[in-house]
């Protein structure tokens, strides 16, 4: 018999899209990822799925973009090591007045 894997101890150990699901349910605050999650530049990465994701379940009437282009809107945002130094970027504006960071 297989045993079950371990249930997340914590709110870090859970996946990005167990994360965008508690977002969604407003079980977690966005603008806490940072300080729950320990890692600025995973809490980017999450912020925006997030935010791709109640762009994509708008209602029609409201929506500003397409639910196809809700991701790739944020895609043209930067938020990668390609565009800057990511995690010095993210880390270095920690405690400032900077609230719920995408990009």
């Amino acid at each position: 018999m297989q045993e079950a894997p371990a249930a997340p101890r914590t709110i870090a150990d859970l996946s990005d899209p167990q994360l965008v699901h508690l977002l969604r349910a407003g079980l977690i605050s966005p603008h806490r990822l940072e300080a729950d999650l320990h890692n600025p530049t995973r809490a980017v990465a999450v912020r925006r799925a997030f935010v791709a994701d109640a762009l994509a379940r708008s209602p029609a009437a409201q929506r500003v973009v397409t639910a196809q282009g809700a991701s790739s809107a944020m895609a043209h945002l930067p938020s990668s090591a390609a565009a800057f130094d990511v995690d010095g970027f993210y880390k270095g504006i920690l405690n400032t007045n900077c609230e719920a960071v995408i990009g």
